[in-house]
């Protein structure tokens, strides 16, 4: 008996991926999920739903590599600050180096012909392939045969007439073989969405990050759905809570920047990072503005950076700092 064909599968956590699996491992194919993750996608339960249908998966965080793809996408971005072609590609180009880590073949994943409108087109998923670096060894279980044939089909390493041809939008026949495969679909086996870069608001938040930082290893990402967000300075942004759950969050980050809050009077924890964090300017407007959020007050603010600098501070109104919110 010849070596066991091994694949790498790119992992999203819904159901057409997980089907994808199934369709393989049906062939004889030995899959290994990964799951690249960055602060603007990471599917909650992701593990769980793994172990359930026995899916072998590695998580592995890509931001720092991620980001080029981010700010510089070779083909633009979709309705908001969505690069999806060359999200892909550099997902299936990452994978692809992990080849010779686990002893595999090719790569794989659930995508659809035609189901989304930007990335899963024909020309979308001709791109993707093409920014992967190996188009050969990307391989569509779900679409294949609608598709160029790959090299995994060509060399036999799978039968091509047992993949699908699967087009479209309709999850008809998604549906019919979780069935066949007994997969329990629930809301959180449905396509895999929650993208933080489609989301209107979300995207010009870090559209903005982008474009103003020049040092973007300068920015809390993994931030950028918690508190108002300013940016006082070039490379230079606060963030301050909005509640007692967000407060909590962003003091786990203390190592990343300044932690500072109002000790005066109730009020909301910021903290402040990035090129002139340090600057004393940049720290009383920074100290300004969260106290502008705080519990109205008839004397002086006070706030402490670090739980070592005190400033006082003469609250102000909020509107006054609206030209730096992001």
């Amino acid at each position: 008996m010849g070596k066991k064909i091994k694949a790498i599968g790119l992992f999203s956590g819904g159901l057409d991926s997980i089907l994808a699996f199934k369709l393989l491992e049906e062939q004889g194919v030995e899959c290994i999920a990964v799951h690249f993750s960055t602060p603007f996608y990471f599917k909650q339960g992701i593990k769980g739903i793994a172990r359930r249908y026995d899916i072998p998966l590695i998580i592995r965080p890509v931001m720092d590599s991620y980001i080029d793809v981010l700010s510089k996408p070779v083909y633009g971005y979709g309705k908001n600050f969505n690069p999806c072609i060359d999200c892909h590609g550099f997902m299936f180009r990452a994978a692809l180096g992990m080849l010779d880590e686990f002893e595999a073949r090719f790569v794989f994943s659930g995508e659809v012909l035609g189901e989304r409108p930007f990335s899963q087109t024909r020309f979308g998923l001709e791109r993707v392939a093409q920014l992967s670096g190996a188009p050969g060894l990307v391989l569509r279980p779900l679409s294949a045969r609608l598709l160029t044939p790959t090299i995994p089909e060509k060399e036999g390493w799978v039968d091509r007439e047992k993949l699908l041809d699967i087009k479209g939008r309709s999850r008809r026949r998604q549906l019919e073989l979780a069935a066949y495969y007994g997969i329990e679909v629930d809301s959180n086996l449905q396509p895999a969405g929650g993208c933080l870069l489609t989301d209107p608001r979300i995207s010009r938040r870090i559209r903005e990050y982008v474009k103003r930082f020049k040092n973007h290893s300068y920015i809390i990402f993994e931030l950028i759905k918690t508190g108002r967000h300013f940016i006082v300075e070039k490379d230079t942004a606060l963030i301050i809570g909005r509640n007692r759950f967000e407060n909590d969050v962003i003091e786990a980050y203390d190592s990343r920047g300044s932690i500072f809050r109002s000790v005066s009077v109730p009020g909301p924890v910021g903290i402040l990072f990035g090129y002139k964090a340090e600057d004393p300017y940049v720290r009383t407007l920074a100290a300004r503005i969260l106290a502008s959020y705080a519990k109205p007050s008839q004397k002086e603010v006070e706030v402490v950076f670090r739980d070592e600098d005190l400033l006082l501070i003469q609250q102000e109104s909020r509107d006054r700092f609206k030209r730096y919110m992001i």
